[in-house]
């Protein structure tokens, strides 16, 4: 005969292990009405080469080497790139242990995602300047905060540039803060390296604060429910304050565009800012940022057109790059007189 109390706690047991499975479908059913899905890597290609390498600082930086990506389009040729042991990408054919005089900062659009050495606005700009070592120093997947990190680790290790030219988008906003959607979307593409993210926020007094690398953790049976991303999700946005930070993203940005300007006049070196396409409205808002504080600007915003884009990626394909070229090359032998 079975002792009561032993019944009575199997009876309690079995309501625990009901009540545990109840709230954990509730949240799978709040999770997916939240448009929330199982975690899933992002396969854009394994034949693609991982070319990036974590940072404890920058968040993740390019591995040095050449690498041969497979086109997207069944008809194209490979994509080359070739990185130096700085993080650069190369600009010419030709290594060169010069100081650089010109450097690039920014995200794909400045690095060349999608499209081979040749193609791309650093390497350009070498090619009109040859007595001038350029540095392309774009990184895919930066926001301006990340660049603002570059640019101090340049001037630190004794690089003094002539010029500074940052290409900024208007979506470079959200990563500077590191949203929950973009934490994901890092870990959605970690097989390219990009895992973890510095972001900024704003104090009770309106200044600045930089945070170190964060990144989208990887739970269990996170492959096969949603609701482990929902909680992971509800998790940092109470930790991080990600409400408040969305809320001064604006205002982060600003400030981490004067801090850049700022950092670049202390070394003499020219600081401007080159404008990508971008929600018009937005594009105003910055371009009377630029004026109002007198930050030199370069207007390369432009909308796109699919001449413009690489066939079955999407990223700005050579075409693009020699527009923006097109735009630079003569400011730069114009107003900064850097050729004789």
């Amino acid at each position: 005969m079975m002792n009561p109390l032993s019944s009575g706690r199997y009876v309690f047991i079995a309501w625990c292990v009901f009540l545990l499975v109840g709230l954990l479908a509730g949240t799978e059913i709040i999770a997916r009405v939240r448009h929330f899905v199982p975690f899933r890597m992002r396969r854009i290609d394994l034949r693609e080469p991982t070319m990036f390498k974590p940072d404890p600082v920058l968040g993740w930086v390019p591995k040095a080497g050449k690498y041969l990506s497979p086109s997207y389009t069944p008809d194209g040729a490979p994509i080359q790139y070739t990185f130096f042991e700085d993080g650069s990408r190369a600009t010419s054919g030709n290594a060169s242990l010069a100081p650089y005089q010109i450097v690039l900062l920014g995200c794909s659009y400045i690095q060349g995602w999608a499209i081979s050495d040749p193609e791309t606005l650093g390497w350009k700009l070498q090619a009109a300047f040859p007595f001038l070592k350029v540095g392309n120093f774009g990184v895919g997947g930066y926001g301006t905060y990340q660049s603002l990190l570059c640019l101090r680790r340049l001037f630190n290790r004794g690089e003094n540039p002539l010029v500074v030219l940052y290409g900024f988008n208007v979506f470079h906003e959200d990563r500077n803060i590191a949203p929950i959607l973009w934490l994901k979307h890092l870990a959605e593409f970690s097989k390219r390296g990009h895992a973890a993210v510095p972001y900024c926020s704003l104090d009770q007094k309106g200044a600045l604060v930089e945070h170190p690398p964060i990144r989208w953790p990887r739970i269990a049976l996170q492959k096969y429910f949603a609701f482990p991303q929902f909680l992971t999700a509800m998790y940092y946005r109470f930790k991080t304050g990600e409400n408040e930070r969305a809320r001064d993203k604006r205002k982060i940005t600003e400030q981490l565009l004067l801090e850049m300007r700022a950092l670049a006049h202390q070394h003499n070196t020219k600081f401007v800012v080159v404008m990508f396409p971008g929600p018009p409205e937005e594009v105003r808002s910055y371009a009377g940022f630029f004026r109002a504080h007198q930050i030199e600007t370069l207007d390369a915003s432009a909308v796109f057109t699919k001449e413009d884009v690489v066939p079955g990626e999407g990223h700005p394909n050579g075409r693009a790059n020699s527009r923006w070229s097109g735009k630079i090359i003569p400011y730069l032998k114009n107003d900064l007189k850097a050729v004789p």
